[in-house]
């Protein structure tokens, strides 16, 4: 009689859909809470589960970009979140007090920064996002991108026609 084992993480069954606004500070910014070209987002995650429950939730951080502050809703669900970084990647790992059941979902609020605003531009979309979700599944993922500064930016790229109709988002975004 033999027994054979195989040992390894277990795939997430999580579903995330997130919204990320993006305030952009040029040069010339007169905000005076923020120090000059600091761009600063915030990035808010519906996190569901089907199926086993999960109590870590993993994201790579965009170079350049730091995480300031985590909120989670219920508040008691967050227990602790670090950066850990290795080979030029930096990888968010928040860990949760109550798992995300699949009728027990999660909202995390996460407060990012960025240090010279003309860096950010002109890039694609995807890669404006100050972290990615390595945990489950994207389902949606919206971005905004508000400037500080007086005046409109210039969209490239044929990005003036990407449209969204109201239609297209439900409830939970």
């Amino acid at each position: 009689a033999s027994l054979e084992l195989f040992l390894g993480r277990r795939s997430s069954n999580l579903q995330i859909r997130t919204a990320t606004t993006i305030d952009i500070d040029p040069q010339d910014s007169e905000n005076s809470n923020k120090a000059a070209n600091e761009s600063t987002a915030q990035t808010v995650a519906a996190i569901s589960c089907q199926g086993r429950p999960s109590y870590q939730i993993e994201a790579e951080v965009s170079p350049d970009w730091s995480i300031e502050a985590i909120k989670s809703e219920p508040a008691s669900a967050l227990g602790e979140w670090h950066i850990l970084e290795d080979e030029g990647r930096k990888l968010l790992r928040i860990q949760l007090n109550e798992p995300i059941f699949p009728d027990n979902p999660l909202r995390l609020e996460i407060d990012s920064s960025v240090r010279k605003a003309e860096s950010l531009l002109p890039a694609l979309a995807s890669e404006l996002s100050p972290l990615r979700f390595l945990s489950g599944r994207s389902v949606r993922r919206l971005l905004l991108l508000r400037s500080r500064q007086r005046g409109q930016m210039e969209l490239l790229y044929g990005l003036d026609h990407s449209r969204l109709a109201a239609d297209a988002i439900d409830s939970v975004d």
